[in-house]
């Protein structure tokens, strides 16, 4: 037992150490030390991955080598984001091209409003910790050696001519959009209410090549080569075949992550299929000594959605599927068919949903269902693509109907009345409860354990008690907020269980305010137009229209905010004489903050504006009595 703990102790420490290890900012070589933040920054980088077309711009991700320090060029090493203004220079753009570039580094912001996906915590994660904006005329081609790993480039090169023959095979748009997704990992084009349907029905992961494509592929590799081999007696043969058409495709999807993380995996369980016993313990072995071995690789995959559903996905398939299906043995091939991809559609469900709570807050009813067509519907489309490459009409015409079948097939569970359940509150807390209960409920299916039954009961109820006592606190939770949104105005006001809220444009709600209202519990909020509230004798007004003056006493105000631009005079500010605090959105105009921050400073009132320190949040509960 003391082993173990200093096992377990020994093994933490060595995944702490190896995290900072592997951190860049703890690198002496990390271009972040030679030069500050929000300088205009002269260095030369190599274009590591595939260009991506914005509307006006080209997202490069960079690998840089050198930057210009006191007159000369320093070697140098770390990752950047760079978006070039599209121009007709700008199609030379490729992966492996080295480029001299003048811009200014921008360091990565934090999110701006309460429960923000925090776009700054995803990059560093990834080691990107500056952006830039890139004028068409600010950077130049060097000519020379590709300073890139030439597989990695040949890869990548594959991936770039695969996506330009699907453009041009005369595919519709929707259907070049997911096979292009399905083939190569390439989604920038998938239309956003398509991708909402594909959440919606419990079936977005198949969007992205990954590893439940390569492990079909694995299937019907190691089914057809068995048709041959009935006696298995070229195991190892197959095994190498297996494993070099597994990392052909790995090459074609650009070395895709997800492929990468499932082709390791599979190889492993050749392996394992050849020289050890096939138990289910033993594929649990190999599944996490190929997670450990990727994590000693690059530790902040434990932090990446896709790592984590692809290793509980695959641990629901080898620990809880067996389980299932032997409850019942149906005599009927079709019977049995169905039960089998029922129970491993469960299996790996349970394992996942702690993640899928966590990341999207919502849970498809009818997940089953929709994965009984939608999985062998989207490989079927994959394998076609192969083959589509070569342009037979036919085969063209036959990829449109099946996406447009599929896609009309997932817009049957896109609706909230009945396909799934939204605005789910799942927090980190949660996810411990929840798995902890289903280790408890596993252990005691497995050993027919009272103890275990008793274990995961006690959990369940500590998970009910401190559900409750969130929702109480959030419950009894008075908030005022001022969010921050580019050149949009919104605002909310929570008074117990009632959410009001007021917004400019609503296209950016899911993104920006949806995710705080979720957090807050709040499952039904109201869209009023509003801009005054009292409470307890404190006065809010909200400015955002020259015409639309209010008719209250402005003596009176204690909290002011402006929006679209809306600029008061000294003399109009004379007349809060109880003004305590101004805030201004990102509606209003550099200019007008300036001026409006100025009058605070000669007024003595605290200036407040959201995009320099996020979302404005008052606590209601804590105002005094006036």
């Amino acid at each position: 037992m003391l082993f173990l703990i200093t096992a377990d102790l020994f093994l933490l420490l060595y995944g702490f150490s190896l995290i900072q290890f592997k951190n860049l900012q703890h690198n002496d070589s990390y271009y972040g030390h030679r030069i500050a933040a929000d300088s205009l920054v002269e260095m030369i980088a190599v274009i590591n991955d595939l260009p991506v077309e914005k509307k006006q711009f080209i997202k490069l991700q960079l690998n840089v080598k050198e930057v210009k320090t006191k007159g000369r060029f320093n070697t140098v090493e770390g990752k950047m984001l760079v978006y070039v203004r599209k121009s007709k220079s700008s199609a030379e753009l490729h992966a492996g091209k080295t480029i001299l570039l003048k811009c200014r580094l921008l360091e990565v912001e934090p999110p701006k409003n309460p429960s923000e996906f925090d776009h700054q915590k995803y990059l560093y994660n990834r080691q990107i910790y500056h952006t830039a904006f890139v004028d068409s005329g600010a950077y130049a081609l060097i000519e020379g050696e590709d300073q890139i790993n030439g597989l990695w480039k040949f890869a990548l090169l594959c991936k770039q001519s695969l996506i330009q023959r699907l453009k041009f095979v005369g595919l519709s748009k929707e259907a070049f959009s997911i096979c292009s997704a399905l083939l190569t990992g390439y989604d920038e084009e998938i239309d956003q209410s398509v991708l909402q349907a594909f959440a919606h029905s419990g079936t977005l992961h198949i969007l992205s090549v990954s590893g439940l494509h390569t492990g079909l592929l694995y299937v019907l590799l190691s089914f057809l080569f068995d048709l041959f081999d009935r006696k298995r007696r070229y195991k190892l043969f197959k095994f190498l075949l297996i494993t070099m058409i597994l990392w052909s495709f790995a090459m074609i999807t650009g070395f895709s992550a997800p492929v990468l993380r499932a082709v390791i995996m599979f190889n492993l369980f050749g392996l394992g299929k050849i020289y050890f016993r096939q138990d289910y313990r033993n594929q649990l072995n190999i599944l996490f000594v190929s997670a450990f071995g990727l994590l000693n690789v690059n530790p902040y995959l434990i932090t990446d959605i896709g790592f984590l559903l692809s290793y509980s996905a695959l641990f629901g398939l080898i620990y809880f599927e067996p389980k299932f299906s032997g409850l019942w043995q149906p005599e009927r091939k079709i019977s049995l068919w169905l039960w089998k991809s029922l129970s491993t559609s469960f299996a790996a469900t349970i394992c996942t949903l702690p993640f899928t709570l966590y990341y999207f807050k919502q849970f498809p009813y009818w997940f089953f269902v929709a994965n009984l067509v939608v999985i062998p519907g989207s490989f079927l489309i994959l394998m076609l693509a192969l083959f589509v490459l070569f342009n037979p009409a036919w085969l063209v015409s036959l990829i449109n109907v099946l996406v447009s079948a599929l896609i009309g097939f997932i817009h049957v569970f896109d609706s909230d009345r009945f396909g799934y359940l939204d605005k789910i509150n799942f927090e980190a807390l949660d996810v411990f409860w929840i798995t902890l209960l289903l280790i408890f409920l596993s252990l005691a299916f497995q050993k027919r354990s009272y103890r275990f039954c008793q274990l995961s009961l006690l959990s369940l109820l500590f998970w009910l008690l401190t559900a409750l006592i969130q929702t109480y606190l959030l419950q009894s939770k008075s908030l005022f907020t001022v969010y921050d949104l580019k050149k949009q105005s919104a605002l909310s006001l929570k008074h117990g269980s009632d959410i009001t809220y007021q917004i400019s444009d609503a296209s950016q709600f899911d993104y920006k305010i949806k995710p705080h209202f979720i957090a807050l519990n709040q499952l039904n909020p109201h869209r009023v137009d509003f801009n005054y509230f009292y409470y307890k004798g404190y006065q809010m007004l909200s400015l955002n229209s020259p015409q639309r003056w209010p008719k209250t006493d402005l003596k009176g105000i204690h909290l002011l905010v402006l929006s679209n631009s809306f600029v008061l005079k000294e003399a109009e500010l004379e007349q809060f004489k109880g003004l305590e605090t101004l805030v201004m959105d990102y509606s209003n105009t550099s200019k007008s903050i300036q001026q409006m921050e100025k009058l605070c400073r000669k007024f003595g009132i605290a200036f407040y504006f959201t995009h320099r320190e996020g979302a404005f949040l008052l606590a209601l509960n804590e105002i005094k009595n006036r």
